[in-house]
């Protein structure tokens, strides 16, 4: 069992990627409610029908991944324990655009009004969030 990663732009992605991940991986991601928007799947390529990436229930694998779905819960990843592939990366939807910054002048200094700071911390929430709670978790076989 590998953690899921995040990188360098907030997006999650499987471990690895986007070199091969390993055999046997599971990652739950919890999601917070108030703080999520519509996945944006900027790559995904797993083992189709084994290697499988569940949002809101639903199993994704092969090449179509969950793009544009607004997840609820958890995000569960598992591979199998034989073919491996380059993986998956889920971003946080597109940056809102943010308003100009207006410039005021006195006679003595310049201030500047910022937007609010809730607007400048939207482009991190979503993933920033569901990734604060990664955790991984070994994977168990049973025979029957």
């Amino acid at each position: 069992s590998r953690p899921c990663a995040i990188d360098v732009q907030g997006c999650i992605t499987s471990h690895n990627f986007p070199r091969f991940y390993g055999s046997q991986e599971h990652c739950s991601l919890e999601i917070e409610e108030q703080m999520t928007g519509p996945l944006l799947v900027t790559d995904f390529e797993t083992e189709e029908n084994h290697d499988v990436l569940t949002v809101n229930g639903k199993a994704y694998s092969g090449s179509q991944g969950p793009q544009g779905i607004i997840p609820h819960g958890q995000i569960i990843w598992r591979s199998d324990h034989s073919i491996s592939k380059r993986g998956w990366r889920l971003c946080p939807p597109e940056l809102p655009a943010l308003p100009p910054v207006a410039t005021v002048a006195t006679s003595h200094h310049v201030t500047q009004e910022h937007p609010p700071d809730v607007l400048v911390a939207l482009p991190m929430i979503l993933l920033a969030t569901i990734c604060l709670i990664c955790y991984c978790t070994p994977t168990y076989r049973k025979a029957f």
